[in-house]
């Protein structure tokens, strides 16, 4: 966590560089580094002076973090002996403090606990105007997704997947969810920006890789499909013939000889292949 946090503050410094001094000042400083120069230096000769710079940063993170959900009460509190009370002493503490962050999460975890889906979603939905860009490992977005889910509330479901891909860019559970509703409407170009989001965190996940293609292949974009089938099978899809059978048609529309190599492949993997069989017939037609 200590190096998360480094690296969360390193961010911070370059976005206020940025702010302050404009991109060029990155570019110079990042030149002076590659000459060999220390870093202390380099920021020195392209800011006001390290010594301002160190005081006028440490005021903007302090500014940024009293930003962080301004309005809410982030006072912890021991709510054990609510949350152990059979009645509503929990519903109770949390109407009396409608703006801490520790009632409100104790209160919609105990909706969740007892499957109480409806009346955990006003909760999760105060989490979230309270503390928008909350993307912890108990963040209310993923919450509010599951009550979705359970009350098949699937466009409602989609509209805070969305919200929370904003926040949180590299989750990849929240792409995927996003590629079965999407491909559930045959939304093929909603399944292809998914798709590409996902292999842009992890390019290894084979179901991005078949829904890539998929989609490229229901839209017409058969350069993309035809190189995500191409990975498909670099990552031994659970479907190898299907897999050479639609990266063979794809070539043969665009007369690659090596369409061939794939139908025949195709056939190896699965003999009564009938599709196959007619591709490989179309395919030695034309040669002759």
């Amino acid at each position: 966590m200590h190096i998360q946090f480094a690296y969360f503050e390193s961010c911070m410094v370059v976005e206020y560089l940025i702010q302050e001094f404009g991109q060029d000042a990155i570019k110079n400083i990042l030149h002076d580094l590659s000459a060999g120069l220390p870093i202390n230096f380099a920021l020195d000769r392209h800011t006001d002076g390290l010594q301002k710079l160190e005081h006028e940063f440490e005021k903007f993170a302090k500014q940024r973090a009293k930003q962080l959900a301004e309005n809410a009460d982030w006072e912890h509190h021991d709510l054990s002996a609510e949350l152990n009370d059979d009645g509503n002493a929990l519903e109770q503490w949390v109407a009396k403090h409608p703006k801490n962050l520790t009632g409100l999460k104790a209160l919609a975890h105990k909706h969740l606990t007892d499957e109480e889906w409806k009346k955990a979603q006003p909760v999760l939905q105060k989490l979230i105007d309270l503390h928008p860009t909350d993307n912890s490992s108990s963040n209310p977005y993923e919450m509010l997704v599951k009550t979705h889910r359970e009350l098949n509330q699937t466009e409602q479901e989609r509209i805070v997947l969305e919200r929370y891909s904003v926040i949180d860019a590299d989750s990849v559970s929240v792409y995927l969810r996003l590629i079965e509703i999407a491909a559930e409407k045959e939304d093929w170009d909603a399944v292809l920006q998914n798709a590409q989001r996902v292999l842009a965190v992890n390019p290894l996940i084979i179901q991005a890789q078949r829904q890539l293609a998929t989609a490229s292949e229901k839209l017409k974009k058969n350069k993309t499909a035809i190189n995500a089938y191409r990975a498909l099978l670099v990552l031994d899809p659970n479907d190898p013939a299907e897999t050479h059978y639609r990266l063979a048609n794809l070539l043969h529309q665009r007369q690659d000889p090596t369409a061939k190599r794939h139908v025949l492949i195709a056939l190896e993997e699965a003999p009564r292949f009938r599709k196959a069989h007619r591709l490989l017939l179309q395919i030695v037609q034309q040669q002759e």
